[in-house]
């Protein structure tokens, strides 16, 4: 970013902190200045439509701003070229902080207004363009992997967001004895809670589909469409065990003990991830130096659930064909054929999201 634009950021932040007006020079009919009125600036955009819309809460410089536009005027607004528009695309989702400022430069490239209109949604103003997506990983895995398939959608334009469940990936260092199942199903509530998230297309990959039936449990109201993504279901009061072949609960059960310190299972080896996720060794390799613990607890603790899986939100189940992953053979039999379920071949293997990113952004833009 150039020495301009931290200028104008820096400015900005000040200017929010002190409620004094600061106007780049910029069209007349993008500028906003904040007033000495002290109305809430949200309350006032709201009522002021015409003026620009919220379209990206964005970090800057450790600042927050407000990313003001109106898409008449959007040429003239947030530019730097494909690296800002790839920075503005990293922030999607962060926390909404209340400053308002106006960040106005030369004309913005179409990536940067790609990653502008994947805004998040502001209360009270109009609906951005597009759909909201959670996608949630299955075991050892985190928010990471779903990074080609969310970047797919963002250009897209729509809204997605990847949490990372408690103990895992970036969140490792919680992993603990302590963590359940429904430890998991209250991240992902938090997520749609605390992001005011509604018409909400919520994915689970492999383990990730029992959390998201948790979550329609809890929050169904805020669920547009559930995708079962050659995922895990259990019903109410069982487990993730209870849903696995005998042979594979105890083996896991098993490298908990002898590996994981009765905490969390230990990875798999490289040759069973090539074999079983369907993916060439060098991507095996990748998988598992990416891969981290999964906290035990979340296999063995049962499923709250007051009402069938899915509780009355539409839902798919997308079996991935090649090869057929064994783990969640119980899960597909289930769900095949049972009324109210669509059902969805893929040509890919359980790792689909990492080696088949276009067809599964593809297969998802096509929900709800």
């Amino acid at each position: 970013m150039t020495s301009s634009l931290r200028g104008t950021a820096f400015k900005l932040a000040l200017s929010t902190a002190r409620r004094v007006p600061y106007v780049r020079r910029v069209p007349s009919s993008i500028r906003f200045p904040l007033q000495r009125d002290g109305v809430d600036p949200v309350a006032r955009l709201a009522t002021t439509r015409e003026r620009g819309e919220v379209v990206r809460l964005a970090s800057l410089l450790g600042t927050r701003v407000w990313l003001v536009t109106g898409y008449d005027a959007a040429r003239a607004v947030l530019a730097d070229s494909a690296s800002f528009a790839n920075d503005v695309r990293d922030i999607i989702g962060r926390r909404r902080d209340l400053a308002l400022g106006l960040f106005a430069t030369a004309a913005a490239t179409p990536s940067a207004l790609a990653a502008m209109r994947a805004a998040a949604q502001v209360p009270g103003l109009p609906e951005s363009r597009g759909k909201t997506y959670v996608l949630v990983h299955g075991s050892w895995g985190g928010g990471w992997q779903w990074a080609s398939v969310a970047e797919r959608l963002r250009a897209q334009g729509h809204r997605v967001f990847t949490p990372t469940q408690t103990g895992l990936g970036e969140r490792k260092h919680l992993l603990s004895r302590d963590i359940t199942i429904d430890t998991f199903v209250e991240d992902i509530v938090n997520v749609l809670e605390a992001e005011d998230l509604r018409d909400v297309v919520l994915v689970g990959h492999s383990f990730g589909g029992i959390p998201i039936t948790g979550a329609a449990h809890r929050a169904p109201e805020r669920i547009r469409h559930l995708v079962y993504l050659d995922a895990l279901i259990v019903q109410g009061g069982r487990s993730a065990f209870d849903g696995l072949p005998a042979e594979i609960v105890a083996a896991r059960r098993k490298a908990a003990q002898e590996g994981g310190n009765g905490i969390a299972l230990p990875l798999p080896p490289v040759e069973g991830i090539r074999l079983n996720a369907g993916v060439p060794a060098p991507l095996a390799e990748w998988l598992h130096r990416h891969f981290t613990p999964h906290p035990i607890g979340a296999y063995e603790t049962p499923l709250k659930l007051a009402n069938p899986v899915g509780n009355g939100r539409p839902r798919t189940y997308v079996y991935c064909t090649t090869p057929p992953y064994a783990a969640t053979e119980a899960s597909r039999r289930w769900a095949r054929g049972r009324e109210g379920w669509n059902w969805v071949e893929l040509a890919a293997g359980h790792a689909a999201l990492t080696t088949a990113p276009d067809e599964v952004a593809g297969l998802l833009a096509g929900f709800g």
